[in-house]
């Protein structure tokens, strides 16, 4: 783990944060298209872990966790601003987000995730915690105020959501860190080379795509 200045982290929590900004919005919305329900979200909360991971890791700051999820979460509501996007097409992806980066949190500060291999036992029990906080908060907007969400779908959707999918997402979140000496340091490389104006634009590009996307 490395020690970094509080300026050089700033800048570094905008670029991971975006870059799990810019991948849901890309990658995210291309698998979305593919004839195979719940992929986009299995690869997508890896995507999102390793961008958490990469500062945490690399910084020694466990409150980047969370930071960089926020940026991401910003990101994706950029899409409130365009007039005839329903709310709940943006506030549910945000939901999902939140949940993955609270969970995530809690695994670094539980279980020192990114600090150490990290078990099957240890992938799935986050894979299926994000997916049931997800349906927590779901609940209380639809309970409170009326957003429509995957609540609102049959027993055997929730079942796969929160069973299945928690089980393939678990699986490949572990694979993700069995590859860490490929990805993780292919990703981490950026994190000493990277300067403030390309952290800024991968953040203004990755607003742009999202409003395109």
């Amino acid at each position: 783990m490395r020690a970094t200045s509080k300026s050089m982290l700033v800048y570094q929590l905008v670029f991971f944060g975006s870059v799990w900004g810019i991948s849901e919005a890309t990658f995210g919305h291309l698998l979305h298209l593919l004839p195979l329900p719940g992929i986009a979200g299995d690869l997508m909360f890896v995507v999102g872990c390793l961008c958490m991971s990469a500062v945490w890791k690399r910084s020694g700051r466990i409150w980047a966790v969370p930071a960089v999820g926020m940026i991401a979460m910003l990101i994706k509501s950029v899409d409130l601003l365009l007039p005839g996007t329903p709310p709940a097409m943006v506030i549910n992806p945000i939901t999902a987000l939140l949940a993955e980066t609270l969970v995530f949190f809690a695994g670094c500060r539980l279980l020192a995730i990114g600090l150490k291999p990290m078990t099957i036992t240890s992938a799935l029990a986050i894979s299926l915690t994000w997916r049931c906080g997800y349906f927590l908060i779901a609940f209380l907007g639809s309970a409170f105020l009326a957003i429509p969400n995957l609540m609102m779908q049959s027993p055997d959707f929730h079942f796969s959501f929160i069973l299945f999918h928690g089980l393939t997402g678990a699986v490949m979140l572990w694979l993700a860190w069995r590859l860490n000496a490929k990805l993780f340091s292919r990703l981490e490389g950026f994190y000493g080379r990277t300067r403030p104006m390309t952290a800024l634009l991968l953040f203004f590009l990755a607003l742009a795509v999202e409003i395109v996307f």
